[in-house]
């Protein structure tokens, strides 16, 4: 899935390589700053600088069309990251109000709201139980919260990671990804302790986007010149 500032989100079928499109130009006059497949792959959720989330159900079967299923509104700000609970449950959002936010896709109504007590959340993952979100934020911190509770379980400093970050999270070893979009470098972290596990260096490229696989036994980096 890939999407940006034409308003427009690419997704690829791996099997034959086709690519589909939705354009959300009709609705919102910004761009698409996150967009992510729910685990099933039913569902495409996109988040906009215009401060909502358009939630598509892709087609299967004899449809050929996505269909909206729903547009969730609630942050004051434009919507940065999502997060889809393994389960497919619930879907996380972080926004430029310094919120977080989890909603039940069932009803579509807002479960939580995790209010940190300033500075930008950057990036946003939830954790593989699922009982845990992850975050990052500016001034360098990766947080966890319990669902449950919507508490802060634990604030760690990375001081390493003080300007925007993208997350990756390993949800079978409580391990996190973690990297500045100006950094060349990767560290993987255990997001329950906050020891440092590894660093990896990819200089000179800065790197832009990573992920976990599944299973954890593999993260994939995307640096700037588009190499993986």
């Amino acid at each position: 899935v890939a999407a940006g500032r034409d308003s427009i989100a690419y997704y690829w079928d791996l099997h034959t390589g086709t690519c589909s499109t939705i354009s959300e130009s009709d609705r919102h006059r910004s761009w698409i700053r996150d967009s992510n497949l729910s685990p099933d792959g039913s569902l495409l959720a996109n988040a906009n600088q215009a401060g909502t989330v358009l939630l598509w159900n892709l087609p299967s079967g004899e449809a050929t069309d996505p269909r909206l299923e729903a547009t969730i509104q609630g942050h004051a700000g434009q919507v940065w990251n999502l997060a889809w609970s393994p389960d497919g449950k619930y879907l996380a959002t972080a926004a430029a109000d310094h919120s977080i936010k989890l909603w039940d896709i069932a009803s579509l109504h807002g479960k939580d709201c995790y209010q940190p007590a300033s500075g930008h959340v950057w990036d946003i993952a939830i954790s593989g139980n699922p009982s845990t979100i992850v975050s990052t934020h500016e001034g360098g911190t990766l947080r966890t919260w319990d669902i449950a509770s919507r508490q802060m379980v634990s604030e760690r400093p990375v001081p390493w990671v003080n300007n925007k970050t993208i997350l990756a999270l390993d949800k079978l070893h409580n391990l996190a990804a973690v990297s500045a979009v100006d950094h060349t470098s990767v560290h993987l972290v255990d997001y329950l302790t906050g020891n440092e596990i590894l660093t990896k260096d990819l200089g000179p490229a800065t790197v832009d986007t990573i992920a976990c696989s599944p299973d954890g036994s593999e993260l994939a980096v995307v640096d700037e010149s588009g190499k993986v």
